[in-house]
C-alpha cells in the first residue's frame, strides 16, 4: 500500500465515511507522499539545502524505470519529461498543469476496487449527492495508527514510512484529530523530533507546509 493511500485511510472517518479534512489540506499532503513514495523506491531524490539556494530542495531522476504503479508511473515520467522541478512546485496540486489530477479521488477509487473501503452514495435534503466511503477492512488503517503511536506515544523508532506520515501530519495540521493524546505538547515535540531526524520527512514536511503557504497568499 502507498503512503499516500495510508495517509488518506487515516483521514477518512470509518464509521462516517467522511474526509476530516478538506481538499486543499488533503491534496498537497498527498502529493507530497507520492513524491516521498518515489524516493523511497529509489526513483527520484531530492537534493539538500546544502547544495545551496537555487539548487536545494529540487528533484532528480536517478531511475526513469517505470514502478508498475498507475499513481507514481505518470508522476515519474511527468518528472522525467520535465526534470529538475522545485519540489514545492512538483507537489502543488493546484498549479496550472500538476503532475497528478484528483489523487485523492484516484486513491478512493483504489481503496474501494482493494476492499478496504466501500462507497456510498447518499442525498443532502434527499436532493444533492453526497459520497462516503466508509471502512470495510479495517486493519490497514488499525496498523498505521499503531505504527504512528508506537513512534509518537511509545517512543519507538521508526520506519522510513512512518516517519513521512508524520511529517504529513504535522505539516497538514492533523497530528493531534490522527493521534489522539493527553499531552499535545509532547506529541507536537515528539513528531518534531522524528522528523529532524529524518532528511527525507523534514524536506517533505517543508515542501508542503511551503505549499499552504502559497495557498494562503493566492487567497489574500
Amino acid at each position: 500500500m502507498l503512503i499516500a493511500e495510508r495517509f488518506l485511510l487515516l483521514c477518512v472517518d470509518q464509521e462516517s465515511g467522511k474526509r476530516i479534512a478538506g481538499r486543499s489540506r488533503l491534496e498537497p499532503a498527498l502529493h507530497g507522499a507520492v513524491a516521498a513514495e518515489l524516493v523511497l523506491r529509489g526513483r527520484i531524490s531530492i537534493t539538500p539545502d546544502s547544495d545551496g539556494l537555487l539548487r536545494r530542495r529540487r528533484l532528480v531522476v536517478v531511475d526513469p524505470a517505470p514502478t508498475g504503479d498507475a499513481v507514481l508511473d505518470p508522476v515519474l515520467a511527468g518528472l522525467v519529461a520535465k526534470p529538475d522541478q522545485k519540489i514545492a512546485d512538483a507537489i502543488n496540486p493546484f498549479r496550472f498543469r500538476p503532475l497528478i489530477k484528483d489523487l485523492s479521488g484516484q486513491l478512493l477509487s483504489r481503496l474501494v476496487a482493494a476492499g478496504i473501503l466501500e462507497q456510498r452514495v447518499d442525498r443532502v435534503l434527499g436532493v444533492f449527492p453526497a459520497t462516503a466511503w466508509p471502512t470495510r477492512d479495517p486493519r490497514p488503517d488499525r496498523l498505521t495508527r499503531e505504527r504512528l503511536h508506537y513512534a509518537l506515544v511509545a517512543d519507538g523508532r521508526p520506519d522510513p514510512e512512518t516517519s513521512v506520515l508524520v511529517a504529513l501530519a504535522l505539516a497538514a495540521g492533523l497530528l493531534i484529530k490522527l493521534v489522539p493524546t493527553g499531552d499535545r505538547a509532547r506529541l507536537k515535540a515528539r513528531a518534531k523530533e522524528l522528523i529532524d531526524a529524518d532528511p527525507l520527512a523534514a524536506q517533505v514536511r517543508q515542501a508542503v507546509s511551503q505549499v499552504y503557504s502559497q495557498q494562503a497568499a493566492a487567497s489574500a
